[in-house]
């Protein structure tokens, strides 16, 4: 991950790291999600590839990671806050009642 420059490639490694779901994952993942640009406030990572960081670390079942995703809602780029939040809180299925 430190040298693929390819958004796709970027964007597979995240998936891959969440579907490993290995807690040893979160460094690198936190890495994608954190990163910016040399002397520049701005992101490294674009939206996409950060949204796939956060989505891979939902898969990882570790406390570290929990936190990680709630710093993602309180972040400048509104896709990675949106689907921080979306993760963290899930929509609750309808439930059907017996009648």
């Amino acid at each position: 991950m430190k040298t693929a420059k390819d958004k796709d490639r970027l964007v597979a490694c995240c998936q891959t790291l969440g579907k490993i779901g290995d807690p040893r994952g979160i460094d690198p993942l936190e890495r994608v999600l954190s990163a910016q640009e040399f002397l520049s406030r701005r992101n490294k990572y674009l939206s996409p590839i950060r949204v796939a960081a956060a989505v891979a670390l939902s898969f990882i079942h570790d406390p570290r990671a929990a936190q990680i995703l709630e710093q993602c809602t309180r972040d400048r780029d509104p896709q990675v806050r949106q689907t921080a939040a979306s993760l963290i809180h899930p929509l609750n299925p309808r439930r059907i009642s017996k009648q």
